[in-house]
């Protein structure tokens, strides 16, 4: 069996095994994985399609629909705010997707909550992760010659204390300061504020579309975007109404789900907006934003005549503190029979990479990338209609606004 590694390790010592360790039985020479490519202004580029939705509520339930939206819009990742998960973890989904998310303790009420949901593409170039705490997550990507550190955000609603408020934005601070001088910054999520369209002072900052509102909530989102770098994308494009608004009750629209992305990468925002299309019974809609070239660099899988078969180490199972500890042990156990004075330098680093991906296997586990075609018991083709239908009925109540047609 043939055995693939990333390049070295990154930082932190809970990352000694490299991240992103395959073994597969038909390697491709070192190959990465296919990137998608998107066709835009007569040319073809790489594209990552990144979302964010509030669910409100049952993001445990609602995965299968998630899964089948991302895979109808082509999304790499989405951010969910307002999930009401209790605890804080990891979830292996159909088809090599991988489900992150963060809530309140199991002994409190279900409330708040974050979560990332990546595809089986995301799930290779994911380095690290961490829970904060209930309305921040956050996970490192090496995406091509792009590094990228997304933070998913559910920020208090804007009629909560100004104390509160501040509290959080600082937090938010916090943990972009985490971020590297070489990373590049996306945060999403319902951020639950007003930043309006004003731009003396903020040019940098908004763009010229969105709703002309701000509010108190919105101006501490404008100060730490001022202070990082970060451009709100949603105000950069000039959509209609109906795909600019992010929130939908009976006479109240709102734009407060929103994207702040790192100002290095504004020629690579191709656009920021809702689509009213999915519907998970929430009055917040889907929005996304498309990147372009974010996948450059990477190179293309060779084209294979028979199935591949791919396992992937969990590492993600090492961000716990006891998987971690065993690891540690394992790795050091290894390591005593290794006497590199007796060896070549190449046959010490081959004992050295040997030891700690064997380590990190019998700690942490392996799963078949993309072989896995595992549902929910209840999810099935009727279902499904039952689902569509639902969200055309949506839809139709959306669009007459009366109330017998619930």
């Amino acid at each position: 069996m043939a055995t693939r590694i990333r390049a070295s390790p990154q930082g932190d010592a809970h990352q000694l095994v490299p991240v992103g360790v395959e073994c597969s039985v038909q390697s491709g020479d070192g190959d990465r994985h296919p990137s998608r490519t998107a066709r835009h202004g007569g040319r073809w580029r790489t594209e990552c399609r990144v979302g964010t939705w509030n669910v409100r509520g049952g993001m445990r339930d609602k995965t299968n629909e998630l899964i089948e939206i991302m895979k109808e819009r082509e999304l790499d990742v989405v951010c969910m705010s307002e999930t009401k998960r209790k605890g804080s973890g990891t979830e292996e989904l159909p088809g090599g997707a991988l489900a992150l998310w963060s809530g309140v303790p199991e002994s409190e009420n279900a409330c708040q909550g974050v979560g990332v949901l990546l595809s089986s593409r995301l799930v290779d170039v994911m380095t690290e992760y961490k829970v904060v705490n209930s309305r921040l997550l956050w996970v490192r990507f090496k995406l091509g010659l792009t590094k990228l550190f997304l933070l998913a955000v559910y920020a208090p609603v804007a009629s909560s204390s100004r104390a509160e408020l501040e509290e959080f934005w600082e937090n938010v601070r916090e943990v972009l300061d985490l971020a590297r001088g070489n990373e590049r910054i996306v945060v999403c999520g319902d951020l639950n504020g007003w930043v309006g369209t004003a731009r003396p002072g903020y040019e940098s900052v908004l763009g010229k579309f969105g709703d002309k509102r701000v509010n108190d909530a919105g101006k501490l989102i404008l100060a730490v975007c001022k202070e990082k770098g970060l451009l709100v994308t949603n105000t950069m494009f000039n959509h209609k109404k109906i795909h600019m608004y992010t929130r939908e009750r009976k006479n109240e629209r709102s734009m407060i789900d929103l994207f702040l992305v790192d100002d290095r990468l504004r020629k690579q925002v191709m656009d920021t907006r809702m689509f009213r299309g999915a519907d998970l019974g929430t009055d917040h809609y889907l929005v996304i934003t498309r990147f372009r070239g974010l996948f450059a660099g990477w190179r293309y899988r060779t084209a294979v005549t028979e199935p591949q078969s791919v396992c992937r180490i969990r590492s993600w199972k090492l961000q716990e503190a006891d998987s971690r500890d065993k690891y540690h042990a394992r790795v050091a156990e290894k390591l005593d029979t290794i006497d590199g004075r007796k060896e070549c330098v190449e046959r010490t680093w081959q004992n050295l990479r040997d030891g700690m991906v064997s380590a990190a296997e019998e700690v942490c586990g392996t799963i078949k990338r993309g072989s896995s075609k595992r549902r929910d018991a209840w999810w099935n083709d009727e279902v499904k209609e039952a689902v569509k239908k639902k969200k055309k009925a949506w839809l139709d109540y959306l669009a007459s606004s009366n109330d017998k047609d619930m």
